[in-house]
């Protein structure tokens, strides 16, 4: 059996994202600034999204909505504890398409004066390139998907095992695409003949938000790496989680967390299932040599015993 894709914005109008047996199809992620201005931007953005994953394995996708009792509890604590609750910088890393950057920061516009706000993710920057029947995406040199004729190839996503078993047709044909036109077109493109475009992989809100409102910046980052600024507020919502990094991991970023940090800087983390599920976490103070725990959430942080023994 063969497994088509979408990959075309007006293919995804007539079609949808299911094929004619009710499964899903697999949809470009190319498309993705394509569909920006329909009217059901937001929903689309979310369904391109929910088989994509960057050169990590990890899904960028995430829920509106999804913290707001905390985020309105985080901006009450923030109000009457925060020494720059007048002018306050944050970054908000980890935030996967931006949906829940956006909602924490409505929620801390509607009671503080926010100076600067910077969202980001790792991964939300992937060249596209393409040529007739071919268009290839990468991040960073790695190509990511193919899209060749009617077919679209994930290369960073997992299922391997079941897609050779469903497709053995799809797979020969992936090896040919990968082999031949993938490859002339790569060529071409390292020699110079082919200019890429960049697409970014935040969600319409997020993208309307930083467009409309100068103090709201998306950027890339990798957490691993210093932030790039310093600021009042570091929030990382389901990013600290054991299954994300080592022990040697989690000490590089708390420590560019403490090193981001204003004196008295906050960490709030936190982590849940679904949108409206209780988020169990916490909310850090900046000492001289690590990290104070002053406000706990549910069970606290699924690293809480982590941070705390962090020491710069």
């Amino acid at each position: 059996m063969l497994k088509t894709g979408i990959t075309s914005v007006s293919e995804l109008r007539e079609k949808g994202f299911n094929s004619r047996w009710g499964r899903s199809k697999s949809v470009s992620i190319s498309l993705y600034p394509e569909i920006l201005n329909e009217p059901d931007a937001d929903r689309l953005a979310e369904r391109i999204l929910l088989h994509f994953m960057d050169d990590r394995g990890a899904f960028k996708r995430t829920y509106t909505a999804r913290f707001d009792d905390f985020d309105k509890t985080v901006c009450a604590f923030l109000k009457g504890n925060s020494p720059a609750q007048k002018s306050l910088i944050v970054q908000d890393v980890g935030v996967s398409d931006g949906r829940t950057a956006c909602d924490f920061f409505e929620e801390l516009d509607s009671s503080l004066s926010v100076i600067s706000f910077f969202a980001s993710d790792y991964n939300s920057c992937l060249d596209v390139i393409e040529s007739s029947f071919t268009r290839l995406t990468l991040r960073a040199s790695r190509l990511l998907e193919v899209v060749w004729g009617p077919f679209v190839f994930y290369l960073a996503g997992k299922g391997e095992h079941e897609f050779r078993k469903r497709y053995p047709l799809s797979v020969l044909i992936r090896w040919y695409a990968l082999h031949f036109p993938a490859k002339r077109l790569l060529r071409d493109y390292h020699a110079g003949k082919i200019r890429s475009r960049e697409i970014l992989l935040f969600s319409p809100r997020a993208l309307r938000l930083a467009s409309k409102d100068k103090r709201f910046f998306l950027e890339e980052h990798n957490i691993l790496e210093p932030l790039k600024r310093q600021s009042h507020v570091v929030r990382a919502m389901n990013l600290l989680n054991p299954s994300y990094f080592t022990r040697e991991e989690f000490s590089q970023v708390l420590r560019n967390i403490h090193i981001a940090l204003y004196e008295d800087g906050f960490l709030i983390t936190g982590s849940n299932q679904d949108a409206g599920t209780s988020v169990q976490g916490g909310i850090y103070c900046k000492t001289s040599s690590g990290f104070k725990e002053i406000r706990r959430f549910g069970n606290g942080s699924s690293i809480a015993q982590i941070i705390e023994n962090f020491k710069l």
